[in-house]
């Protein structure tokens, strides 16, 4: 029979956009497959998603093996991204909560300061609670996601500077069709359909510091103690989801790059990975661009700084993911990011550390792809399309500030270590806060 099957969309919203990128990440309609409600059929779907997810890969990576690399190690990601939450014993009277970068998650420009964490799925038939305690996260979002008839859609949308917290920092948001009496509106996120995930986006300004906020979930109607058995039928809507998703958004990222200029970034607007014509998150702009550069060359890219809560830049490979943000410098924060003293970021892409604060290590990647977010600016005020300027590595100082920093080869090695500590701390972050408050 050829028919939707409402359930696998579930699925695969629940996973795309906690773990995937900006705000602008929502799954495409599943469209209409032959369908059969067995685990046969679950698990060839899966099979053929990789065959035409490899076909994708190998027309878009041409002779450049790297590419191909990485583009064959993306869709294996992939399986391992949303297979947990695609079986997981759960339905929307039993939801789970899910974390990245607990597991690895790289998709559609994923954030290097963020941690993804999701709740789903969810229904607009039930009431929940989500809670915890505030931690010391710069900036937290939260974005319900829903589907009526058509692809899953950002409604509601919540962040801490909106909302309310208890003197001792602990924190509650309702979700339902109706706010509860007393309940102030930044703690209410409302749902209006059957189909629904929570995405929770927390900022890690400070990577060294940064304690997050706990979140747990709790169902106020009541509802049987067990949730729904893994049945034929749910593998095989999970089958049938995953095989949509492989291909689906290597199409999606793939166009959207082709579409983005070379050496430069687009006017910042909301949702930009969806051309600018989608909802996105709460006061997010951003915007992307591509890069292609030889050994002795570098890209100069200028922002003015503003004032806001958060800003950042990273870079990305072919595929739209982040590079190693871990043991490479690939991205940097307002935290992080030296400003000149003119009041402008001036960020430095190349292949070898040209000695300056801001470079951004193109790790080896002669083509690739760069991000910039800006969220809550005073007034909404939308940000000025970055300059940006290919030069000769050699001369990059030239077309800096004179008082630009020094940065040399020792301070870059502690750099780079105080960064691959901080991610392995943000990996397991429990007892952080005990450990790190201990004599």
């Amino acid at each position: 029979m050829r028919t939707r099957y409402a359930a696998a969309t579930v699925i695969l919203a629940a996973m795309l956009p906690a773990c995937g990128g900006g705000s602008d990440d929502k799954p495409e309609p599943l469209g209409v497959l032959d369908f059969r409600p067995t685990s046969e059929f679950g698990f060839d779907a899966v099979i053929t998603g990789l065959q035409l997810g490899k076909e994708i890969v190998d027309e878009h990576a041409g002779d450049n093996d790297r590419a191909r690399a990485e583009g064959y190690r993306y869709l294996l990601r992939q399986i391992e991204m949303n297979l947990a939450n695609m079986t997981a014993d759960a339905d929307p009277a039993h939801p789970l909560i899910s974390r990245c970068p607990s597991r690895n998650c790289k998709l559609g420009f994923d954030n290097p300061d963020y941690t993804y964490t999701g709740a789903s799925p969810l229904s607009a038939a039930y009431n929940y609670r989500l809670y915890g305690s505030r931690g010391t996260s710069h900036f937290v979002l939260f974005q319900v996601l829903e589907r009526a008839d058509g692809p899953f859609k950002g409604t509601s949308k919540t962040d801490t500077e909106m909302m309310q917290f208890a003197a001792d920092g602990s924190w509650e948001i309702y979700l339902g069709a109706e706010k509860p009496a007393g309940v102030p509106q930044g703690n209410f996120l409302q749902l209006t359909a059957d189909q629904a995930t929570l995405v929770i986006r927390i900022a890690h300004y400070d990577w060294e510091r940064t304690i997050e906020p706990s979140v747990a979930i709790e169902v106020l109607d009541p509802v049987a103690s067990s949730a729904e058995q893994f049945t034929p039928m749910r593998m095989a809507t999970a089958g049938f989801a995953l095989s949509k998703m492989l291909p689906g958004q290597l199409r999606r990222w793939t166009k959207r790059l082709a579409d983005a200029p070379l050496n430069a970034v687009e006017q910042p607007c909301v949702s930009w990975g969806n051309y600018c014509g989608a909802e996105g998150g709460s006061g997010i702009w951003a915007t992307g661009g591509r890069y292609r550069l030889a050994q002795d060359e570098a890209l100069i890219v200028s922002a003015p700084a503003m004032e806001l809560v958060y800003q950042n830049i990273q870079l990305g490979n072919m595929w739209a993911e982040s590079l190693d943000y871990a043991t490479r410098q690939t991205s940097l924060n307002g935290h992080q990011a030296h400003r000149d003293s003119d009041g402008v970021y001036r960020y430095v892409l190349a292949h070898s550390d040209p000695g300056v604060p801001n470079w951004l290590d193109v790790s080896g990647q002669p083509e690739g792809s760069l991000f910039m977010r800006w969220i809550r600016t005073v007034d909404n005020t939308v940000p000025g399309t970055p300059a940006s300027k290919v030069v000769k590595l050699s001369e990059v100082r030239r077309h800096l500030p004179a008082d630009t920093p020094v940065v040399t080869a020792a301070q870059r090695t502690a750099t780079l270590q105080r960064r691959y500590t901080a991610v392995n701390r943000r990996m397991n972050p429990a007892g952080v806060a005990a450990v790190e408050s201990a004599p």
